[in-house]
C-alpha cells in the first residue's frame, strides 16, 4: 500500500494536470461563450427564449471561472449546464441525417457516396465538433480526477486575486469562508506525514503545512499516551518543538487570550513556546511571552486553581462564571492587546527553511517508551 508522502506526490501530479485541463477548457470556452452571448444579445428575439439564450453562457462562464477560483459546486453546475449546451447540436444532428441519408437510398454506387462524404464534411463536421466538445466537458468537469484535485487544492488555498472587490469574487464563483471551512471538515481522511522530504515540501501549501506538522506531533503523543504529553513534546525534533508550541499559542490566545494558553498549556508549555520564539527570530513575541510568565507566577495560585476545577471537577453550573471572574482579575488580559498588534509568526517560512530541524527521530532513542511495545 502506497504510504501517505507518495500518495500526496501523486495527488500534487493531478494538480498539475487538472490545472492545465481547465486552463484549455477556459480557452475553448471563454470566446465560443462570449460569442454565443453577443449573438444572443444581438438577435431579434423575446420572451423566454431570448432570457435562455443570454442565461446559458452566463452561467457558463460563472461556473468555469468559479471551478479556477476553488469553488468545488461549480464543476457539478459547469457539467450540467455543458451538457444542455450539447442538446442544440445533437437535435440538428438528428434531424440532417435523413436528409444526408437520401442520397445514398435513391442513386447508390460511388458517385452517391462521394456526395454524401461531402455533405457530411460541410454539414455534419461543425455540430459534431461541438457536441463532442460540449459532452466532454461535461464529463470532464464531472469525473474528471484530475480537475477535482486542482479545484479542491484551489478551494484549500484560501481566495485568490484578493485585490479585486470582495462582491465581483463573490459574483464569479469564489467560495466563501464558510464553505472553505466546510469543505476542510469534510476532508476526514487527512494523512499523518512520517517523513518530509524535499519533494513532499515543496507540494504542501501554509494550511497542509500547519495539519501535516500538528497532526505529526499529535500522532506520536497517541503512540505514547502512557507518557507525559510535554515530555513527549520535548522529545520532538526542535523543529517540531517550535511549531507546535507557537501555533498552540496562536491559537490559544487568538481565542481566548494568555490566561487560557496557561489554564490549558501550563506555564512549562510556555517556556517550550519561548524557545520556540528564540529559533523563529522573533523577540517582540518572546519578550511579551517572558512577561506573560512573570503575570503568570505571581498569580499562580489563581489558575492553579482553575485547572484543578478543570481536571477534577464535574462541570457546574457556576463554573463559567468563576473562570470568567479568575481572568477578569488577572493582569493577563492585557497582554493580550499587545499581542494582536504584533505580527504573526510565520511557521511555513520556518518549515520550509529548516527542514534539517524537522527530520523525524525514534522517540525510544531519547527514552521515551510505551506500554505497548
Amino acid at each position: 500500500m502506497p504510504s501517505p508522502e507518495n500518495l500526496r506526490l501523486k495527488q500534487a501530479v493531478f494538480e498539475r494536470h487538472g490545472k492545465w485541463i481547465l486552463l484549455a477548457m477556459l480557452a475553448v470556452t471563454i470566446p465560443s461563450e462570449l460569442w454565443n452571448l453577443i449573438a444572443a444579445v444581438s438577435r431579434n428575439q423575446s420572451g423566454l427564449r431570448w432570457f435562455v439564450s443570454i442565461l446559458i453562457p452566463l452561467v457558463i462562464l460563472r461556473n468555469m471561472t468559479g471551478m479556477w477560483l476553488g469553488n468545488p459546486s461549480s464543476r457539478q453546475t459547469t457539467a450540467l449546464f455543458q451538457a444542455l449546451r450539447a442538446y442544440s447540436p445533437a437535435a440538428t444532428l438528428v434531424a440532417l441525417l435523413p436528409m444526408l441519408l437520401k442520397p445514398l437510398k435513391e442513386h447508390g454506387g460511388g458517385p452517391a457516396v462521394l456526395v454524401w462524404l461531402q455533405m457530411m464534411r460541410l454539414f455534419l463536421g461543425p455540430i459534431v465538433v461541438l457536441l463532442v466538445l460540449h459532452l466532454g466537458f461535461a464529463i470532464l468537469a464531472l469525473y474528471s480526477p484530475s480537475l477535482k484535485a486542482f479545484v479542491d487544492a484551489r478551494c484549500r488555498r484560501g481566495p485568490f486575486y484578493v485585490w479585486l472587490p470582495n462582491w465581483f469574487r463573490t459574483a464569479f464563483g469564489e467560495p466563501s469562508i464558510t464553505e472553505r471551512i466546510r469543505f476542510r471538515f469534510q476532508q476526514t481522511d487527512r494523512p499523518t506525514y512520517q517523513t518530509f522530504s524535499d519533494e513532499l515540501i515543496n507540494v504542501l501549501d501554509d494550511d497542509e503545512i500547519d495539519d501535516a506538522v500538528i497532526d505529526h506531533v499529535n500522532d506520536q503523543i497517541d503512540r505514547h499516551s502512557d507518557c507525559p504529553r510535554l515530555e513527549v513534546i520535548q522529545s520532538l525534533p526542535v523543529g517540531f518543538q517550535t511549531y507546535y508550541s507557537l501555533w498552540w499559542l496562536r491559537g490559544e490566545i487568538e481565542n481566548g487570550g494568555f490566561f487560557q494558553f496557561f489554564v490549558n498549556k501550563g506555564v512549562d508549555f510556555g517556556f517550550v513556546a519561548l524557545e520556540g520564539c528564540k529559533r523563529l527570530n522573533r523577540p517582540d513575541i518572546a519578550a511579551l511571552l517572558i512577561r506573560a510568565i512573570e503575570v503568570y507566577l505571581e498569580e499562580e495560585d489563581k489558575i492553579d486553581t482553575v485547572q484543578e476545577t478543570l481536571k477534577h471537577l464535574d462541570f457546574q453550573t457556576d463554573w463559567a462564571a468563576q473562570y470568567v471572574a479568575a481572568e477578569k482579575s488577572s493582569s493577563l488580559p492585557e497582554l493580550n492587546k499587545v499581542f494582536y498588534k504584533l505580527p504573526g509568526a510565520d511557521l511555513g517560512t520556518f518549515f520550509r527553511n529548516n527542514k534539517n530541524l524537522f527530520q523525524p527521530k525514534s522517540l525510544e532513542s531519547v527514552g521515551i517508551t510505551s506500554s505497548s511495545n
